[in-house]
């Protein structure tokens, strides 16, 4: 399940690249998640039974979580795929279980071993070199692309969602990203409106990408992930989220995307670090986990 739902996620950023040719970035959220969150609360009262006086007390944090976690990193998320590859997207964002242990050691004042600070180190270096294509004598006059800068804005907004993601309690988690679906919809509106207009092509390769978005990277994987994360310690799901960049580069050289000597330093460097830094501390990899399913 956990394997499954994160190919998902990897295929995402490709697929995003495909569909965001034909709808652009904040319709192409506002519908993935229009469509998903009615599965969504269906699958949620199924499943869950949940307690919506919970969900009531919890409803500001709900919709800091939908602002950060869905509304913004998923609208950056696919406006940083019009401006760089989606191996690259994959790769950037997959430093970002090391920048929450970072951030919780921080601001939560959770334990950070020097292993963890290494492997945060690492993840770090790694995103360099995929940044500057191997060339890290070139940091500080490199002239970044504007999509890996909007990635590394994705990875700081999910690690706010993280933190904020810990104050959570009393709402259970497809409930929860039941919940997130709606109130995000609800803040895209005037976005989608404003900037695109709900300009949604018929063209059969959007449909087809829209579709595979909502029922793939959308309801399955957060379906998948949770069942499992119910089966086995949040800790040990937290690590197969670095199979999404492992499923990306695969997709890509499928596609016939070609993978750079960069990449694959950059994107093992940053699979170290992430596996280094998530042993520092149990209760930041339970944030993680937790978060990853939220």
């Amino acid at each position: 399940m956990l394997a499954l739902a994160t190919f998902f996620w990897g295929s995402n950023y490709l697929v995003g690249t495909i569909a965001i040719q034909y709808t652009p970035a904040f319709t192409l959220t506002y519908y993935r998640w229009l469509l998903a969150c009615v599965p969504l609360m269906v699958l949620a009262q199924v499943l869950e039974r949940p307690d919506w006086r919970a969900v009531w007390r919890n409803l500001p944090l709900l919709a800091a979580l939908a602002i950060c976690g869905i509304s913004v990193y998923s609208s950056l998320m696919y406006l940083s795929l019009v401006y760089t590859t989606p191996m690259n997207a994959a790769l950037i964002n997959a430093v970002n279980p090391s920048l929450i242990v970072l951030a919780a050691s921080f601001f939560l004042r959770e334990r950070l071993t020097p292993i963890g600070i290494v492997g945060i180190a690492l993840g770090l270096v790694g995103v360099a070199v995929v940044l500057t294509h191997g060339n890290l004598m070139a940091i500080l006059h490199h002239r970044y692309n504007v999509g890996d800068l909007m990635m590394l804005g994705c990875v700081c907004f999910w690690t706010v969602y993280t933190l904020i993601a810990r104050r959570l309690h009393g709402v259970r988690p497809i409930t929860s990203t039941a919940v997130q679906s709606v109130l995000a919809v609800i803040s895209l509106t005037p976005f989608a409106l404003y900037f695109d207009n709900y300009t949604l092509s018929l063209e059969p390769t959007a449909i087809t990408c829209i579709v595979y978005v909502v029922l793939g990277p959308t309801i399955a994987s957060y379906l998948l992930w949770n069942i499992a994360l119910t089966r086995i310690p949040a800790s040990q799901g937290a690590v197969f989220m670095n199979l999404i960049p492992i499923y990306a580069a695969i997709l890509s050289t499928m596609l016939g995307k070609p993978v750079t000597m960069a990449q694959i330093c950059g994107g093992l460097l940053v699979i170290a670090g992430v596996l280094l830094s998530s042993q520092s501390s149990h209760r930041v990899e339970k944030s993680i986990g937790k978060a990853a399913t939220s």
